[in-house]
């Protein structure tokens, strides 16, 4: 007992150190160049720490040396006010009784594809009525071409808005803070966001006929197929180690990996290279056809869900009970300091991204097989 309270003694110690070094030299730096962001999360990781070495020193009856809370203090006094949160721009809109609802949808792909079954909710509740979309980027336009529910969509043009028609409402996973709030599916929040009821949290993705063919032609004489995406840029501390992934694959020598992501991600070695900034609907289609998924929790997970493929999901700095999908198998970590997306907001981990680290070559494996069985 007592070499195990003296271990995890040693171990709350080192976070502590870390930490406070981290923090000093946030604060040693000009006002005007401190990410008051960072010093807010590792203020309360060492509030957290301490705590914790307290409730230790209770349990041993020693007295245990603190690291060094000037980091901590100093932080607590010198930053200046921050927000305490995101907070969604919509309210309900089942009530409108306009003839066209105006919807600002924002976010990056994933969370957009999140929006979709609210959508269905709104269309089905007043048929007559037009649903106009408008979005924060052009590739988002893909992801519903086809959907039945949208009578008209645009994408927002920024620094020229005089002939743009005011919204109804806005909504984006961003602005509900997600998992630092909830667990619940960000399918069912923005439902919610939006007035209406869903009874599923599967997204809506429509593949024409011709996309359907033109998969199916591209991935002749291939048999066993897996799409794996390696790499996530939000959130950014979601990556799992690259060598991994080549020791993942060679443990299906009868599989093909093929491998989606953005042209600037780093190519793993053995996998077909479907990277593209342009085509995403031919990506999607080929992948409707593949035995599974394989990657981090991004837009590519979201669409295996919506065109019933198995998934293997790695979460870290996001929640599954947030962004995950029945029936994929959810490699998660439950570390304390996760989910941290909406925290860290892309900055990067001072752990080292343990949540992501920790997850094995055979666990992702064992995963896969069962996928692939199902």
């Amino acid at each position: 007992m007592e070499q195990q309270l003296a271990a995890q003694t040693q171990h709350l110690q080192h976070r502590l150190q870390n930490l406070s070094s981290k923090i000093r030299r946030q604060l040693a730096l000009p006002q005007p160049m401190r990410d008051a962001g960072m010093i807010t999360f590792l203020r309360q990781e060492i509030n957290v720490y301490q705590f914790a070495l307290a409730q230790l020193e209770q349990l041993n009856g020693t007295r245990v040396a603190l690291a060094d809370p000037l980091g901590y203090g100093r932080a607590k006094d010198m930053l200046s006010p921050l927000a305490s949160g995101n907070r969604s721009k919509g309210s309900a809109v089942s009530a409108n009784n306009s003839d066209v609802l105006r919807i600002g949808v924002f976010g990056g792909l994933g969370d957009v594809l999140c929006v979709t079954p609210a959508l269905q909710a709104l269309k089905k509740a007043r048929p007559q009525r037009e649903l106009h979309l408008q979005l924060n980027a052009e590739p988002h336009l893909a992801i519903f071409k086809n959907n039945p529910d949208i009578d008209h969509i645009s994408v927002l043009k920024r620094g020229n808005n005089k002939n743009q028609k005011k919204l109804d409402i806005e909504v984006s996973v961003g602005f509900l803070g997600t998992d630092i709030h909830y667990r619940e599916h960000a399918a069912f929040l923005l439902a919610a966001a939006l007035g209406v009821s869903i009874d599923s949290e599967i997204p809506r993705y429509f593949i024409g006929e011709s996309e359907q063919a033109a998969a199916q032609q591209a991935l002749k004489g291939i048999g066993s197929l897996v799409v794996i995406s390696p790499t996530s840029r939000a959130p950014a501390n979601q990556n799992w180690p690259l060598q991994r992934w080549q020791s993942l694959m060679a443990l299906f020598p009868d599989v093909t990996f093929a491998q989606v992501g953005l042209p600037d991600e780093e190519v793993i070695e053995g996998a077909l290279d479907w990277r593209t900034a342009q085509d995403v609907r031919s990506s999607v289609a080929k992948l409707a056809v593949a035995g599974a998924y394989v990657g981090m929790d991004t837009f590519w997970a979201h669409a295996a869900a919506a065109v019933s493929t198995p998934a293997v999901v790695f979460f870290g700095g996001t929640h599954p009970s947030v962004f995950g999908y029945p029936g994929h198998a959810k490699l998660y970590k439950h570390l304390r300091c996760s989910p941290c997306h909406h925290t860290l907001a892309g900055r990067h981990c001072p752990y080292n991204t343990e949540c992501i680290n920790d997850i094995t070559v055979d666990e992702a494996a064992q995963a896969l097989r069962e996928q692939l069985a199902v």
